[in-house]
């Protein structure tokens, strides 16, 4: 599927201190042609939201390792309902160590998909990314 009109965030938000994961992700979306901003660790719930309404971003990805999951995934996803850019338009996944206990409430709160560290492979990220979240023709 074409990536041409998709524009992609990955951050970090909180004092999340792990960016391999986020970082790496990052280049194989801009690898599979996606244009991705990429904003480093330490943002707030305001910035995030901010920019991805400013930047007009179709994918919103958030890889958070802090065990601050809930709150700032949730958080997010209601600021960006808040501010007119909900999940018609900006959708939200997850990654980092997040336990699979919390997947129901995450989903509930908004988040369209999850996913977890996987030893070395992240063609599940770009799976759904290419597919399930590419804008409808």
């Amino acid at each position: 599927m074409s990536s041409k009109g998709m524009k992609l965030m990955i951050t970090q938000p909180g004092l999340d201190m792990h960016p391999q994961g986020a970082k790496l992700l990052v280049r194989l979306l801009r690898e599979a042609g996606f244009e991705v901003l990429y904003r480093c660790r330490r943002q707030t719930v305001a910035e995030i939201v901010d920019m991805a309404i400013r930047e007009n971003i179709n994918l919103l990805g958030l890889s958070c390792s802090s065990g601050a999951h809930r709150h700032f995934l949730t958080a997010i996803a209601k600021g960006l309902k808040e501010n007119g850019a909900g999940n018609t338009k900006i959708f939200i996944f997850g990654g980092g160590a997040l336990p699979p206990g919390d997947f129901e409430y995450l989903y509930s709160q908004g988040v369209k998909a999850i996913f977890l560290p996987s030893g070395s492979s992240l063609t599940p990220v770009l799976d759904w990314v290419q597919g399930e979240a590419a804008p409808q023709v």
